[in-house]
């Protein structure tokens, strides 16, 4: 009968192999650690990161398929990195295997100064960086469904926070929280939203440089700080309504007696720039 069973999986159309999911595991007490630089990479299934609230330095959990991909779990104390994920696909067998229960869970200390290198492939992916003490982040995405949230504001002094999306539906929200005085962020054909609200502390001016193509791009607008928008386009449209232009770039009312200025920069080809204001 089991010799049955397997001819049909093989031979019936629809019939695929189940997944052969292993899980491991890990997790690090806090010690004198003077920082953490975090190296995630992971190919496709679910990927969801936070911030630990027990004292941890990090912990993980990998649920993946053993017949596609090998997993990472390496801490280096001498070079304060943990690189986590899974490595790339072994061959051809389960091509088409749903990878839906392939998971990542990683949990990060907010308290150590924290670097954050993540690629994501296919999938869905929740990242919530609030509340960490992020120096640095690197984000890549493929064809997958993300959002990258700040849910708290940072700990610490954020340097650089770079976004690289594909072909994806990509969100990005509260990055005022990040209070990162430069923002970079790079799309493809995607549906994306960027939601610059939040707090952006004692900043005096902070910068994000937008480059999108065949893209709907969706950008949520602080009012409470001045807002400074240059933008080059072919074939897009700009939705520039609550600004005011001056010479070649566009204003909020408040501009020039803010507190803080955000000099966004954003560089369309096809698809649409639309504004909402929170």
């Amino acid at each position: 009968m089991k010799a049955l069973a397997a001819l049909a999986a093989l031979l019936l159309p629809g019939v695929l192999p189940a997944q052969a999911l292993r899980t491991i595991t890990g997790t690090r007490q806090l010690a004198d650690q003077p920082e953490l630089n975090v190296n995630v990479e992971f190919a496709a299934g679910r990927l969801i990161v936070t911030r630990d609230e027990r004292g941890a330095l990090y912990r993980v959990k990998v649920t993946y398929d053993e017949d596609r991909f090998e997993p990472r779990l390496d801490f280096s104390p001498g070079q304060n990195q943990l690189a986590v994920g899974v490595n790339g696909l072994k061959g051809l067998k389960g091509e088409n295997r749903d990878l839906k229960g392939q998971a990542l869970e990683l949990a990060l200390s907010p308290t150590v100064p924290l670097t954050f290198d993540m690629a994501f492939g296919a999938g869905y992916a929740e990242v919530d960086l609030g509340g960490l003490n992020l120096v640095r982040a690197e984000i890549k995405t493929g064809a997958s469904q993300a959002t990258v949230r700040f849910s708290e504001p940072n700990r610490g002094r954020c340097e650089k926070l770079s976004f690289h999306v594909g072909a994806a539906e990509f969100r990005a929200e509260q990055l005022g929280n990040a209070q990162c005085r430069d923002i970079s962020f790079l799309g493809g054909a995607t549906d994306l939203v960027l939601d610059l609200t939040g707090d952006w502390g004692k900043m005096p001016q902070a910068n994000v440089d937008v480059g999108v193509g065949i893209a709907d791009l969706t950008l949520h607008l602080p009012r409470d700080i001045g807002i400074e928008v240059e933008i080059k386009r072919f074939l897009a449209t700009f939705d520039r309504s609550g600004l005011t232009k001056r010479g070649d770039r566009y204003y909020t009312a408040n501009f020039d007696g803010a507190a803080t200025k955000l000099f966004l920069d954003v560089n369309a080809v096809m698809g649409s720039v639309n504004i909402v204001w929170r």
